[in-house]
């Protein structure tokens, strides 16, 4: 790759790598040795994906060297100052990949979090009233029975494993929608950011 980038940008030169992650792993000391073959001092650059902090830290690392009686047993990394430019449509790539991660689904997938919460709460309270009724701590409601019986009687009946499969099909469909619905916001942003920026000709 680095042959092929040099017949179109013969002035570019490594400098370092990069990784994803929080932060410094053990393996990368082993990368880190590979590309002094490539450089003097390469510099390791992780960038923070999965957003640990609620922000996408990028920071930079040089390594030393440690020696113990002349032999090498280790390397450290240390960390330096990391300076981003963007461009706007980089920045609008970063901010879209930012609410993908902290925005909460809202709509449907909201709306079947609550109402599966609100059938759990009704489901216990039936559950306890039953169970008291059974003890003999309250007193029987002829019309409440009758009306628990036929809300029973109503429920088709289906194996939970069959109704776990369409519940779990209905949740991805759900989440695939919102998927494609910040996907195309994504891209209008993108688009009305190119197109308000003077490009240079």
């Amino acid at each position: 790759m680095f042959e092929l980038n040099q017949r179109v940008n013969p002035d570019e030169v490594i400098v370092g790598w990069y990784s994803t992650g929080a932060g410094v792993t053990g393996s990368d000391a082993l990368i880190q040795e590979f590309y002094k073959s490539e450089c003097d001092n390469p510099v390791h650059v992780v960038v923070d994906t999965g957003l640990s902090n609620e922000d996408m830290a990028i920071r930079g690392y040089v390594s030393t060297e440690l020696f113990l009686g002349g032999e090498q047993v280790g390397t450290e990394f240390h960390e330096v100052q990391v300076k981003t430019n963007l461009d706007d449509a980089e920045r609008v790539g970063i901010d879209a990949l930012k609410n993908t991660m902290t925005d909460k689904l809202t709509g449907e997938i909201e709306g079947l979090d609550a109402t599966v919460g609100k059938l759990q709460t009704l489901l216990d309270v039936a559950y306890k009233y039953v169970d008291d009724v059974v003890e003999g701590r309250v007193e029987g409601n002829k019309e409440v029975g009758r009306y628990l019986a036929d809300s029973l009687s109503s429920i088709p009946h289906i194996d939970p494993e069959e109704f776990e499969a369409l519940f779990n099909d209905s949740v991805q469909d759900v989440l695939l929608v919102s998927y494609l619905a910040s996907l195309t916001r994504t891209q209008l942003a993108l688009a009305t950011t190119l197109t308000t920026t003077a490009l240079p000709i």
